[in-house]
């Protein structure tokens, strides 16, 4: 059902359960960061590590002040 306002709709009436189908679901910023969290950490720990770095053993360059 539409409400209209000089012969121009304004407005539409439906029932609760209608209006949360077509609005989706309201996640608070810190809930979206959560699921991202969670999200990330499944695939990071999904991932295949090709990225070995090895340090050298040695003390490195004599430097002083």
């Amino acid at each position: 059902m539409s409400i209209s306002k000089h012969k121009q709709t304004t407005a539409v009436l439906m029932s609760f359960p209608e209006y949360q189908k077509l609005n989706g679901d309201h996640l608070t910023v810190a809930d979206k960061l959560k699921n991202w969290r969670e999200q990330f950490n499944q695939q990071l720990a999904e991932a295949k590590n090709d990225f070995n770095i090895e340090r050298a053993q040695d003390q490195g360059r004599d430097f002083s002040w």
